[in-house]
């Protein structure tokens, strides 16, 4: 494939490919444990603004797109530094700098300064990519019996072109509600979370059973999920999915 990303102004590139980060995406209900027993309760009726708002400051989701938000910025800013001054950028550049030394007599060249363009335009186009999570999504029948859904996600090779090159697949019982809490629960664990899922507060003369608690260093969170809200968690475990992915290629700035 060709390389498609012609553009004269990083701003206009930048505009293009910039997606908004949707923060209101909260099909799973938070809130700190101390917090939860004080009057254990399910996020709905009288309940559900007090859930929203410690959501919007607890969930591991939420707390993952504060992070994809700042490697956003992070690439935008270096987008804008390499187009008002690329020679300079190579030469703080460690890459390019490590070559300059142990190549004397080779300048930074055109071909250089166009190659790392390209490699930032592809980096802010992947970082978008997880923010949208866009995919196109099949039910496939195997042996004429068992049927899984398939969804192509959208990314972007190593020149900018849309392809659709990643693949999951997900059976029927996905949207069922022990299915998602399993998901949820691998989820956690790769964040280094301890997963609790059986566990019933006594509150008066009735048992509250959350359905899991998660913990990690000095935080203990009370987790629900919206049942209904099955197609929500499918595009949060595909986002997931494309995040893995993303830091599997860049180190992050957050991490420098």
């Amino acid at each position: 494939m060709e390389n498609k990303l012609v553009y004269t102004n990083i701003e206009d590139f930048i505009k293009d490919h910039s997606i908004a980060i949707d923060f209101d995406a909260l099909p799973e209900m938070t809130m700190p444990f101390k917090e939860y027993i004080t009057s254990p309760s399910h996020p709905k009726g009288e309940f559900k603004n007090a859930w929203i708002e410690s959501s919007k400051k607890h969930s591991v989701f939420i707390k993952t797109l504060n992070e994809i938000a700042l490697e956003k910025n992070f690439v935008e800013v270096q987008l804008r530094q390499f187009a008002a001054d690329p020679f300079n950028y190579l030469k703080n550049d460690i890459h390019t700098f490590k070559f300059l030394q142990e190549n004397e007599k080779s300048p930074i060249s055109l071909e250089m300064i166009n190659q790392q363009l390209l490699q930032l335009m592809v980096r802010y186009q992947r970082i978008n990519a997880v923010i949208e999570t866009r995919s196109k999504n099949a039910i496939i029948t195997h042996d004429g019996i068992y049927k899984y859904n398939t969804h192509k996600i959208y990314w972007y090779d190593d020149l900018g072109n849309s392809v659709r090159n990643v693949t999951r697949n997900d059976g029927e019982e996905e949207a069922t509600e022990a299915n998602i809490i399993d998901k949820l629960k691998r989820v956690y664990g790769k964040q280094q979370y301890k997963v609790v899922d059986e566990f019933a507060i006594q509150f008066g003369n009735k048992k509250i059973r959350p359905d899991l608690i998660i913990e990690k260093d000095d935080e203990k969170l009370v987790v629900e999920i919206k049942k209904s809200d099955a197609s929500a968690y499918n595009k949060i475990f595909l986002t997931y999915e494309l995040w893995s992915l993303y830091k599997s290629k860049y180190k992050l700035h957050s991490n420098k």
